[in-house]
């Protein structure tokens, strides 16, 4: 894979690289953000799903918004037009006196935009402009969907989805949303590309972008948005616009990364994820399972630092399971842990159903209206719906998705 598909991650970002400033997280994992002297590195690269707000959150760390600059699908955009679930990418910096992440620039892609054409309620997929999307417990629904899970799309619905791609034209969607507008749209890097024909393939469907009128030069490995429509044998996809995502890295030898998403290929010590290649060693941490579990099409988060050939190196990887239980009713017991020193209550238990379900930095929280929530906003009580990994040896469900009530007729639909 070619080094440079690590721009997907970072597009815009030094064109758009502003000072940011404010209070926002510390936590366990902060310390792999900084370098070994202990000083603070002035490039974080951060990809994944927005797991709340208060800042914004990404894996458990609070990244300030103020001052930074936010672009919603290539558009300008501000903090409130975010949403829970929506898969971004954030430049960083951090401040070790304060503690304080501050984010520079902020950008939410769509992955896919569309029709539903099939679903596989077994798998738990459905299918948008050949694209595999994949719903998991984590994925967010709007407020528009009165269900949750694959039971809340059927075929013919115009959907939107946010989320993380293998680049072979399978998603996992960390949010799903109503979409009413006709444009078909999807997202992927460049490959096979023939100027001649006028052709190129994105995530395993042939593009023919001759009507186009871009502007620009399409090189390989390019991570573009294109818009249009199938043709009528459905062979190839035919671009009537293209909106390039690429853009010069700002980032050098010792840039620290966090991203999530697909492995895209193995190879003998390392793997492509989000286009990046990713080298590990035996100093790398393994969280979830073993290094040999790192397979094509696994679902990992992983922390490092580019090298000079803007590989990272991989310091922590984390393997994010599949299979999820759901849980909804009313909570029946709460015991929340203090507040850290930026007065959050973040972590503690829930008992729902006689569950005891454990909540931490990570776990989603929000409203299923759509508001923003926190945890130190429950109360016994309280309707939830949450998804949860299996019971731990001691019974324990730790809690990936929390949403607090339901639009009427949801449980019963449900039950």
């Amino acid at each position: 894979m070619n080094p440079m598909n690590v721009s997907r991650v970072f597009a815009y970002l030094m064109a758009l690289a502003l000072t940011a400033c404010g209070a926002s997280n510390s936590n366990e994992g902060s310390a792999s953000i900084i370098d070994g002297s202990g000083a603070p590195v002035p490039d974080i690269a951060v990809a994944g799903p927005i797991g709340g707000f208060g800042s914004v959150i990404v894996e458990g760390v609070h990244y300030q918004t103020d001052g930074a600059s936010i672009y919603i699908d290539g558009e300008p955009a501000n903090e409130q037009d975010l949403n829970l679930g929506d898969f971004i990418s954030i430049q960083a910096s951090y401040d070790k006196s304060t503690q304080t992440y501050s984010a520079k620039v902020i950008l939410a892609e769509t992955s896919v935009q569309g029709e539903v054409q099939a679903i596989d309620a077994e798998r738990g997929e459905v299918m948008v402009l050949g694209q595999r999307i994949s719903i998991e417990g984590e994925t967010v629904f709007d407020e528009q969907f009165s269900l949750r899970g694959i039971a809340a799309i059927k075929i013919g619905d115009r959907i939107k989805v946010s989320g993380g791609s293998d680049g072979s034209g399978r998603i996992y969607a960390t949010r799903i949303s109503a979409n009413p507008v006709s444009e078909a749209s999807f997202a992927g890097y460049v490959v096979r590309l023939d100027h001649t024909a006028m052709t190129f393939e994105l995530n395993g469907a042939l593009v023919d972008y001759s009507v186009a009128g871009f502007a620009g030069y399409l090189r390989q490995y390019d991570w573009i948005t294109v818009t249009g429509a199938f043709n009528d044998s459905g062979e190839r996809f035919i671009a009537t616009h293209i909106r390039s995502q690429q853009g010069p890295l700002p980032y050098s030898a010792g840039a620290q990364v966090r991203i999530e998403g697909l492995v895209e290929n193995v190879y003998e010590g390392g793997f492509t994820l989000q286009g990046s290649p990713v080298r590990y060693s035996s100093a790398t941490t393994v969280e979830g399972g073993r290094i040999s579990d790192v397979k094509v099409g696994i679902k990992i988060a992983l922390e490092g630092s580019q090298d000079n050939q803007r590989t990272i190196i991989a310091k922590r990887i984390r393997l994010i399971p599949n299979g999820f239980t759901e849980i909804y009713g009313a909570i029946e017991r709460i015991d929340l842990d203090s507040a850290d020193k930026f007065k959050r209550i973040e972590t503690g238990t829930l008992v729902v159903g006689g569950k005891t379900i454990a909540l931490d930095r990570r776990t989603i929280i929000g409203g299923f209206d759509g508001r923003r929530a926190r945890l130190e906003e429950v109360r016994i009580g309280d309707n939830v719906y949450i998804s949860a990994m299996p019971a731990n040896a001691e019974g324990v469900y730790f809690a990936r998705l929390l949403e607090l009530g339901w639009r009427k007729g949801f449980m019963g639909e449900r039950d």
